[in-house]
Protein backbone atom coordinates (compact mmCIF):
# COMPACT_ATOMS: atom_id res chain seq x y z
CA UNK A 1 0.00 0.00 0.00
CA UNK A 2 2.90 2.35 0.73
CA UNK A 3 4.23 1.97 -2.83
CA UNK A 4 0.83 2.87 -4.24
CA UNK A 5 0.53 5.89 -1.95
CA UNK A 6 3.81 7.27 -3.25
CA UNK A 7 2.47 7.15 -6.82
CA UNK A 8 -0.90 8.71 -5.93
CA UNK A 9 -0.50 11.23 -3.09
CA UNK A 10 -4.17 12.29 -3.32
CA UNK A 11 -5.20 8.77 -2.33
CA UNK A 12 -3.27 9.20 0.92
CA UNK A 13 -5.94 11.66 2.09
CA UNK A 14 -8.65 9.01 1.87
CA UNK A 15 -6.79 5.75 2.38
CA UNK A 16 -5.00 6.38 5.69
CA UNK A 17 -8.13 7.56 7.58
CA UNK A 18 -10.07 4.65 6.06
CA UNK A 19 -7.52 2.11 7.26
CA UNK A 20 -7.48 3.71 10.72
CA UNK A 21 -11.28 3.55 10.89
CA UNK A 22 -11.19 -0.02 9.63
CA UNK A 23 -8.92 -1.05 12.52
CA UNK A 24 -11.43 0.44 14.96
CA UNK A 25 -14.59 -0.93 13.34
CA UNK A 26 -14.30 -3.67 10.74
CA UNK A 27 -18.02 -3.43 9.94
CA UNK A 28 -17.32 -0.28 7.90
CA UNK A 29 -16.30 -2.50 4.99
CA UNK A 30 -15.95 -6.15 5.90
CA UNK A 31 -14.66 -7.16 2.45
CA UNK A 32 -11.77 -4.68 2.61
CA UNK A 33 -11.03 -5.74 6.18
CA UNK A 34 -10.85 -9.41 5.20
CA UNK A 35 -8.68 -8.64 2.18
CA UNK A 36 -6.17 -6.59 4.15
CA UNK A 37 -6.05 -9.10 7.01
CA UNK A 38 -5.68 -12.10 4.69
CA UNK A 39 -2.79 -10.48 2.82
CA UNK A 40 -1.11 -9.41 6.05
CA UNK A 41 -1.47 -12.81 7.70
CA UNK A 42 -0.17 -14.53 4.55
CA UNK A 43 2.92 -12.32 4.59
CA UNK A 44 3.46 -13.29 8.23
CA UNK A 45 3.55 -16.94 7.22
CA UNK A 46 0.02 -18.18 7.90
CA UNK A 47 -1.45 -20.66 5.43
CA UNK A 48 -4.91 -20.47 3.87
CA UNK A 49 -6.56 -22.79 6.41
CA UNK A 50 -5.31 -20.74 9.37
CA UNK A 51 -6.40 -17.50 7.71
CA UNK A 52 -9.83 -18.98 6.96
CA UNK A 53 -10.27 -19.98 10.60
CA UNK A 54 -9.26 -16.52 11.87
CA UNK A 55 -11.44 -14.58 9.43
CA UNK A 56 -14.42 -16.91 9.52
CA UNK A 57 -14.43 -17.66 5.79
CA UNK A 58 -13.94 -20.83 3.77
CA UNK A 59 -10.45 -22.02 2.82
CA UNK A 60 -11.28 -21.36 -0.84
CA UNK A 61 -12.26 -17.80 -0.03
CA UNK A 62 -9.05 -17.33 1.96
CA UNK A 63 -6.98 -18.56 -1.02
CA UNK A 64 -8.79 -16.12 -3.28
CA UNK A 65 -8.16 -13.27 -0.84
CA UNK A 66 -4.47 -14.16 -0.65
CA UNK A 67 -4.16 -14.05 -4.44
CA UNK A 68 -6.00 -10.76 -4.86
CA UNK A 69 -4.17 -7.42 -5.03
CA UNK A 70 -5.51 -5.22 -2.20
CA UNK A 71 -4.53 -1.91 -3.78
CA UNK A 72 -7.45 -1.21 -6.09
CA UNK A 73 -10.16 -2.80 -3.95
CA UNK A 74 -9.12 -1.00 -0.77
CA UNK A 75 -8.65 2.31 -2.61
CA UNK A 76 -12.16 2.04 -4.08
CA UNK A 77 -13.63 1.25 -0.67
CA UNK A 78 -11.77 4.20 0.84
CA UNK A 79 -12.94 6.48 -1.97
CA UNK A 80 -16.57 5.50 -1.31
CA UNK A 81 -16.23 5.78 2.49
CA UNK A 82 -14.36 9.11 2.74
CA UNK A 83 -17.06 11.55 1.54
CA UNK A 84 -19.77 9.84 3.57
CA UNK A 85 -17.73 10.01 6.76
CA UNK A 86 -16.58 13.57 6.00
CA UNK A 87 -20.17 14.75 5.48
CA UNK A 88 -21.14 13.23 8.83
CA UNK A 89 -18.32 15.08 10.61
CA UNK A 90 -19.03 18.41 8.86
CA UNK A 91 -22.77 18.03 9.61
CA UNK A 92 -21.95 17.68 13.32
CA UNK A 93 -19.60 20.69 13.17
CA UNK A 94 -22.29 22.74 11.41
CA UNK A 95 -24.86 21.75 14.05
CA UNK A 96 -22.45 22.85 16.76
CA UNK A 97 -21.94 26.20 15.03
CA UNK A 98 -25.69 26.66 14.58
CA UNK A 99 -26.22 25.97 18.27
CA UNK A 100 -23.79 28.81 18.95
CA UNK A 101 -25.76 31.16 16.67
CA UNK A 102 -23.85 30.96 13.39
CA UNK A 103 -26.10 30.18 10.43
CA UNK A 104 -25.11 28.35 7.30
CA UNK A 105 -26.33 30.24 4.25
CA UNK A 106 -28.14 28.04 1.76
CA UNK A 107 -29.36 28.56 -1.77
CA UNK A 108 -33.11 28.77 -2.29
CA UNK A 109 -34.55 25.84 -4.19
CA UNK A 110 -37.53 26.06 -6.52
CA UNK A 111 -38.44 22.50 -7.30
CA UNK A 112 -35.22 20.81 -8.38
CA UNK A 113 -33.25 23.87 -9.44
CA UNK A 114 -31.38 26.56 -7.62
CA UNK A 115 -32.59 30.03 -8.40
CA UNK A 116 -30.11 32.06 -6.43
CA UNK A 117 -29.72 33.71 -3.09
CA UNK A 118 -32.47 33.70 -0.48
CA UNK A 119 -35.41 35.89 -1.44
CA UNK A 120 -35.88 37.34 2.04
CA UNK A 121 -34.13 40.69 2.50
CA UNK A 122 -33.14 39.94 6.11
CA UNK A 123 -31.09 36.90 5.09
CA UNK A 124 -27.54 37.47 3.85
CA UNK A 125 -26.32 36.17 0.50
CA UNK A 126 -25.05 32.59 0.39
CA UNK A 127 -21.44 31.91 1.16
CA UNK A 128 -18.98 30.18 -1.08
CA UNK A 129 -17.89 26.66 -0.21
CA UNK A 130 -14.22 26.19 0.61
CA UNK A 131 -12.85 22.69 -0.05
CA UNK A 132 -9.08 22.88 -0.24
CA UNK A 133 -7.53 24.38 2.87
CA UNK A 134 -4.21 26.18 2.86
CA UNK A 135 -1.54 25.33 5.41
CA UNK A 136 -2.22 28.58 7.32
CA UNK A 137 -5.93 27.82 7.43
CA UNK A 138 -5.22 24.34 8.80
CA UNK A 139 -3.03 25.85 11.52
CA UNK A 140 -5.74 28.41 12.37
CA UNK A 141 -8.36 25.68 12.63
CA UNK A 142 -6.10 23.66 14.94
CA UNK A 143 -5.70 26.76 17.13
CA UNK A 144 -9.50 27.14 17.13
CA UNK A 145 -9.76 23.69 18.71
CA UNK A 146 -10.81 21.56 15.76
CA UNK A 147 -9.69 17.95 15.73
CA UNK A 148 -7.58 16.52 12.90
CA UNK A 149 -10.65 14.54 11.78
CA UNK A 150 -12.72 17.71 11.49
CA UNK A 151 -10.00 19.45 9.47
CA UNK A 152 -9.72 16.38 7.23
CA UNK A 153 -13.50 16.39 6.68
CA UNK A 154 -13.54 20.08 5.76
CA UNK A 155 -10.77 19.40 3.26
CA UNK A 156 -12.76 16.54 1.69
CA UNK A 157 -16.32 17.95 1.42
CA UNK A 158 -15.87 21.63 2.22
CA UNK A 159 -17.42 24.18 4.53
CA UNK A 160 -19.11 27.53 3.91
CA UNK A 161 -16.66 30.42 3.79
CA UNK A 162 -18.60 32.32 6.46
CA UNK A 163 -18.35 29.37 8.85
CA UNK A 164 -14.69 28.86 8.02
CA UNK A 165 -13.98 32.55 8.66
CA UNK A 166 -15.72 32.34 12.02
CA UNK A 167 -13.60 29.35 13.00
CA UNK A 168 -10.44 31.09 11.83
CA UNK A 169 -11.35 34.16 13.88
CA UNK A 170 -11.69 31.93 16.93
CA UNK A 171 -8.23 30.54 16.25
CA UNK A 172 -6.69 33.99 15.98
CA UNK A 173 -7.92 35.09 19.43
Amino acid sequence: MERRLKRAPAAHEELVPFLEALTINRAINLAAYRLVCARGLHELGFNADDIAARLGVSARHARRLIGKDPGVAVAKAAHRWAPIEARRIVRALRAQLQAEGIRFHKWVMRGRRRIGPPTHPDRPRPAFKVKRLLQDERAGLRRAGLSPEQIWAINIVGLGSDELNELLLRGSR
